[in-house]
């Protein structure tokens, strides 16, 4: 297990019994049919099955959620009404985001690695894999969290030994064995083993966590999905890349509560838009904000007919016709897989690698580097077909990014010597800091606008001045990127009055 656990939240953890893997449970009664519903709490420590009325099955304290069973049909209403309660929401259906499945057979080698699939697959050509691994093949520092239906870790092509920590929150042990292969496929698209002569070039040789939340027939719930990015979270260090291809139609506040949660983390979750072939249907978790949603190209680097598209779809990548690692044609057996599913393992490599290369970067700032840097497809810009692009990968890794806002204002501090002030200042915490081309510092005296006095590198956070007598001196510091100029820090120091004889009066605050 990588990254330590708090021990409260290891207890709450552990008393997962059941994790329900459809909208209904088996029966309490001879006639009442369960339901589940997932219940937002103001401190899950605080629920009991008497306290909610209803059978706890599993416990979420760190998106602050429990599941529960219940055949009361006004359970909803009721428990919405109890103090704590943020929300109740039905368990709804997810699905995987790519169902389609040819059988393949390996072929003749051509220029790139030894791997004998290489030939057919046009995706890591397609995004500039080869150029990109020029760069880095990835940081074992960095993990892959891969939320789906297992895998198949003896397949002759998934890197096992760079499995770190895994969970079935299907059958809730620690084999999360793949029942349909879709996990395999996506895992290893992203991270098999390359150059080793056998079946496919992996993107990435990143570490890989693994959580299966989907089901023998690739379904899963809204529950196991957020209970899924909660344990990517938990058991992911600093530089986490949670992939879901995955999705559903609906709407579920535990899961936007779990991206929050890993977002929070400083961690990136990156989701399939989904295979509906409409304009305006991302699938959830895809269109949370804080997620980059992925929609597919085939060969030709056209929009896949069934990607869905619209407003908060970021950048495509290769999804259709994908060959990759399928164990239910053996330990040695490869498929071609075809949706989103298949694109977003493309795009969560990017964001790994680009990690491994920039490891200062927040998740945020590795999203802004994935989105800013694709190459344009569509229309001019942003559209609803192919978001800002398709993923380029060295470019993602090399690029220079103008950010698209101003930085935040620094914090500011200044220290009085015998003639002169020290102004000091940290580098703003937000996720554009890494853009700041430099510093601009101001005085304000009494009332009057405040006035530049001097500028600086984006290296250097202090300066020496000497304000005249009688000067009520508050200091403030602006930062500066490609995206504009932050606003005013607030105020330095209390205004410090220069006497005639060159002393220093504190009488007045700020």
């Amino acid at each position: 297990m990588v990254g330590g656990t708090p021990a409260r939240l290891f207890a709450w953890w552990m008393l997962v019994s059941l994790l329900v893997s459809g909208a209904t449970a088996a029966a309490t009664g001879e006639d009442a049919e369960a339901t589940t519903w997932l219940v937002g709490l103001a401190d899950p420590a605080t629920a009991s099955d008497g306290s909610l009325g209803a059978k706890i099955v599993s416990f979420h304290p760190a998106s602050g959620f429990v599941v529960v069973e219940t055949s009361d049909p006004t359970f909803p209403q009721r428990a919405a009404e109890q103090p704590g309660v943020r929300y109740v929401e039905a368990n709804g259906f997810v699905h995987a985001s790519g169902p389609t499945t040819t059988s393949t057979d390996a072929t003749n080698q051509t220029e790139g690695p030894n791997d004998p699939f290489w030939p057919e697959q046009y995706g890591p050509r397609q995004v500039g894999a080869l150029d990109a691994w020029n760069v880095t093949r990835g940081d074992p520092a960095v993990h892959l969290c891969i939320v789906d239906s297992g895998i198949a870790p003896a397949h002759d092509d998934i890197p096992s030994e760079r499995i770190t920590a895994m969970r079935d929150l299907v059958e809730h042990d620690d084999l999360p064995q793949d029942g349909t292969g879709h996990g395999t496929h996506v895992a290893s698209i992203a991270a098999a083993r390359t150059d080793n002569t056998l079946g496919i070039a992996g993107l990435s040789d990143v570490s890989l966590l693994v959580v299966r939340v989907l089901d023998d027939t690739n379904r899963g719930t809204w529950a196991a999905v957020a209970a899924g990015i909660e344990w990517c979270t938990l058991n992911g260090g600093p530089r986490t890349v949670i992939n879901l291809s995955l999705g559903g139609s609906g709407d579920s506040q535990a899961v936007s509560d779990a991206v929050a949660l890993a977002h929070d983390n400083g961690h990136l979750v990156i989701a399939a838009a989904g295979n509906r072939a409409c304009d305006d249907c991302v699938d959830l978790p895809a269109r949370i904000p804080q997620v980059v949603a992925v929609g597919c190209t085939d060969a030709a680097a056209a929009r896949c007919t069934y990607s869905a598209g619209g407003d908060t779809l970021d950048l495509v990548a290769p999804g259709d016709a994908i060959t990759a690692a399928d164990p239910m044609l053996g330990t040695s057996g490869y498929s071609e897989k075809t949706g989103t599913s298949m694109s977003t393992p493309h795009v969560s490599a990017a964001a790994a690698l680009v990690w491994s290369h920039h490891p200062d970067l927040p998740g945020l700032s590795v999203a802004h580097r994935l989105v800013a840097t694709a190459a344009e497809l569509g229309a001019t810009g942003f559209d609803t077909a192919y978001g800002h692009g398709l993923l380029d990968m060295p470019c993602a890794l090399l690029c220079p990014v103008t950010p698209p806002v101003a930085p935040e204002a620094p914090t500011v501090s200044s220290t009085p010597s015998q003639s002169t002030f020290r102004i000091a200042w940290d580098v703003p915490d937000d996720p554009w800091s890494e853009y700041i081309e430099g510093y601009r510092v101001y005085v304000r005296t009494g009332e009057e606008t405040a006035r530049l006095i001097a500028t600086t590198d984006a290296d250097t956070h202090h300066i020496h001045h000497a304000p005249p007598l009688l000067d009520d001196g508050r200091y403030h510091v602006a930062a500066v990127n490609s995206g504009g100029t932050s606003a005013l820090s607030d105020p330095g120091c209390r205004p410090l009055v220069w006497t005639p004889m060159g002393q220093l009066d504190h009488a007045r605050s700020c």
